[in-house]
């Protein structure tokens, strides 16, 4: 009997285990895999997308960073994931966990570091007492590493924040002026802010580190201790001025000039040195100047004008003497900086064969020479030019212009005058200005190319000066002929106007006699520019 019992719960037991193992047979697990493990953004705002595959009917994913710079959206088995702009100078981390069931996968995000921006003031000045000055700076980096470029005892950087720090300077007893950098960095990403301090010197100067714009200036001078009495705006008969009280009671103030407030430097500086013999034939003042690369030049014999050349700024120093003191003035000289293209050979060649002159007795061609001549080249006559001139818009250009002119003789002097409608002169516009041109940014006016002088002088043609509407004139003795460069407006477009003519020269300088006669001479070449300017206007009348 107990044997029967016994083979019963055995029977039993085996049943129950069988119907177990068969339940759990049919619970599934759960399966989820995902595209990829780990997602790379650029800096800038973009977007990815990962595939995410589980045998359940759905899952979700979660990230610490979509507070901040991450955001997701889920699309059937897609997961869109979208990275905002990286503005910071280092690597942005983050991660998406993303769960099915017990399942879970974890999928690393990573976002480039943007650029590192580190932007500060250039320089910063102390007077010769010394102080603080508090420096401001802006960086999208973790950490900007501040320090001195090499260690001095008068100078300190102290109270180091995220967003500025403290230059502590002490005073300067030397007479001297002194400087100093100090360093900024961050990662490879460098800026440099320069000190300056003056010394204990009787003289003042100007700003020497030329050129600067006008809010830094003020700044400098302000930094000096030196306060803004007035500036004056800009009128039709002067340029716009600042003028800067010291605290000297020998120099008292300091005036600058600028050819318009966005001007990248000064054109004139300005002091008066109520104390004649800080200047007057002073080694130290001469030392002083040099120490900033001005070497004298020349004095006039009565003493009274004193000119210092400077190799290393664009700038001259000129000091005049009155009998209660003297004036320091710091001029700009504008200097070329960098080469310029310009003609092959002189400009308007192929015009200059139909060129006369009666005061030269020479026959050039008529009107009806030109209209031919330009007619069979394809040129088009300008339709609202008179009769007084021709000016052609050409199919075929010479040498870049896009304009050539002719202008008549149109004033007889007798009967039957023979230059009745001879080419007086000739001309061309070229829309590329810097042919013959530069433009300076600082005193706002157009100078001419080193390239132009030397074409001029390579082909027997000697610069003359300005005639009184600012053309450039350059004449040749051995041809008798003139040339004129200006910038001109035609409709309303800038370019450059050249003009040539023929016309006896007689400028004071075709002997040897005449030019050490300097007076007469002198006299000679501004008649000249004269005539060339009354020559320029006949010509420039019939165009309006």
């Amino acid at each position: 009997m107990k044997y029967l019992y016994r083979c019963l719960l055995g029977l039993v037991v085996t049943l129950l285990a069988f119907s177990s193992c068969q339940k759990g047979s049919d619970a599934e697990e759960t399966t989820l895999e995902v595209s990829t493990q780990t997602l790379v953004f650029a800096r800038e705002a973009s977007e990815q997308t990962l595939t995410v595959t589980t045998n359940k009917d759905s899952w979700s994913a979660l990230s610490p960073q979509e507070a901040t710079w991450l955001s997701l959206s889920q699309e059937g088995t897609t997961l869109r994931v979208r990275a905002k702009l990286n503005e910071l100078g280092q690597e942005r981390t983050g991660s998406i966990m993303i769960h099915a069931g017990d399942q879970q996968k974890r999928i690393t995000v990573r976002q480039t570091a943007a650029d590192i921006v580190l932007d500060t003031k250039a320089k910063v000045f102390f007077p010769s007492e010394g102080g603080e000055r508090e420096v401001a700076f802006q960086s999208n980096a973790e950490s900007v590493k501040i320090e001195l470029e090499q260690a001095v005892d008068w100078l300190k950087v102290e109270k180091l924040t995220k967003s500025s720090f403290t230059l502590v300077a002490q005073p300067n007893t030397d007479k001297a002026a002194r400087s100093l950098k100090v360093i900024l960095s961050s990662g490879t990403v460098i800026r440099e802010v320069e000190v300056m301090q003056d010394g204990q010197s009787p003289y003042i100067f100007p700003v020497m580190d030329f050129p600067m714009g006008l809010y830094d200036l003020i700044g400098y001078e302000q930094g000096r201790g030196h306060v803004l009495l007035y500036a004056k705006e800009e009128t039709k008969t002067e340029y716009p001025h600042y003028r800067f009280l010291t605290k000297s009671k020998v120099v008292p103030f300091i005036q600058y000039q600028y050819n318009s407030p966005t001007s990248p430097g000064f054109s004139i500086a300005t002091l008066v040195y109520k104390d004649q013999s800080l200047v007057k034939g002073n080694k130290d003042f001469d030392e002083a100047v040099a120490a900033y690369g001005f070497e004298k030049q020349t004095t006039s014999p009565d003493q009274v004008y004193t000119l210092y050349g400077n190799k290393k700024m664009p700038l001259q120093l000129l000091v005049t003497l009155f009998s209660d003191g003297a004036k320091v003035e710091f001029a700009y000289n504008p200097t070329q900086k960098k080469s310029y293209p310009t003609f092959s050979d002189l400009p308007l060649l192929r015009q200059l064969d139909f060129l006369g002159s009666r005061e030269l007795d020479i026959m050039g061609k008529k009107v009806e020479d030109v209209r031919k001549f330009e007619q069979e080249l394809g040129s088009t006559r300008d339709e609202h030019t008179p009769e007084l001139y021709d000016l052609f818009t050409p199919k075929t250009s010479f040498q870049g212009e896009v304009i050539r002119g002719y202008f008549y003789i149109v004033t007889p002097t007798q009967l039957d005058d023979p230059y009745i409608n001879v080419v007086g002169s000739v001309l061309g516009y070229f829309s590329q200005i810097d042919l013959g041109l530069w433009y300076d940014e600082i005193d706002g006016r157009y100078h001419l190319t080193e390239e132009i002088l030397n074409l001029f002088a390579s082909k027997g043609y000697e610069y003359m000066g300005q005639t009184a509407n600012a053309s450039h004139a350059f004449a040749s003795r051995a041809k008798n002929m003139a040339y004129t460069l200006r910038l001109f407006f035609y409709k309303e477009k800038p370019v450059l106007d050249i003009q040539a003519y023929y016309t006896e020269i007689d400028d004071g300088g075709g002997s040897v006699a005449e030019i050490l006669n300097y007076s007469a001479s002198q006299r000679k070449r501004t008649a000249f520019l004269r005539k060339l300017d009354a020559l320029t206007r006949t010509f420039v009348s019939q165009r309006r």
